[in-house]
């Protein structure tokens, strides 16, 4: 199979997929309209409007609760997720500066040590105060 062959079945079934689509969005919309027509009928009869009503007074604390309870829930990990998330940041920081720390002062200390040696070597072994560097003037 090459490249244009590939095409064509490629565009062969982009085709079928759309003409999937158009007939699912037709039936769809058939359904839809099958929908408001019915309820556009029956809402003509006090009994049916008084039905919906009813049944949106009686639904709404049930509703309400529920969304409440789904607030909560939310409310609840976050404010736990974010506590665990600062808490273990925090731990991580600590243990790092924990460790961190005295090995910076260490490397210091290290490094101020070799300095204070270097500038001993010169003054005891060349009898000068500071070291010479040799420059290369050009």
């Amino acid at each position: 199979m090459n490249g244009q062959e590939a095409g064509q079945l490629f565009e062969k079934k982009v085709e079928c997929v759309k003409q999937f689509a158009v007939k699912l969005f037709n039936l769809c919309q058939l359904y839809w309209h099958l929908a408001v027509e019915t309820v556009d009928q029956l809402w003509l009869y006090n009994e049916f409007r008084l039905g919906i009503y009813v049944f949106g007074l009686l639904s709404f604390i049930p509703i309400m609760l529920f969304l409440l309870f789904i607030s909560l829930v939310i409310l609840l990990t976050t404010v736990l997720t974010s506590f665990l998330w600062t808490l273990s940041v925090f731990l991580a920081l600590t243990i790092g500066l924990v460790l961190l720390v005295p090995v910076l002062c260490g490397f210091a200390l290290i490094a101020g040590l070799i300095i204070m040696c270097h500038y001993a070597y010169h003054l005891l072994v060349h009898n000068t105060t500071k070291p010479k560097v040799s420059v290369k003037q050009q």
